[in-house]
């Protein structure tokens, strides 16, 4: 299960960047679903995409 990915000095990024798999500010999103891991929940997005121009990265999650 991915929770989150850092990436630094990949294609486009040059930086450290992170990209998290948790949901913010949820209000009838139906585009999450929870999960317990030890005691504590998570509510994690089912589908995330990263795009840009030609040439300059691409990543699915």
């Amino acid at each position: 299960m991915l929770l989150d990915i850092e990436v630094k000095n990949l294609k486009s990024f040059k930086n450290e960047t992170i990209f998290s798999m948790e949901a913010e500010n949820i209000i009838e999103d139906r585009n999450f679903f929870e999960v317990e891991i030890g005691k504590e929940k998570f509510q994690l997005l089912k589908t995330a995409v990263l795009f840009g121009r030609n040439s300059s990265g691409f990543m699915l999650f």
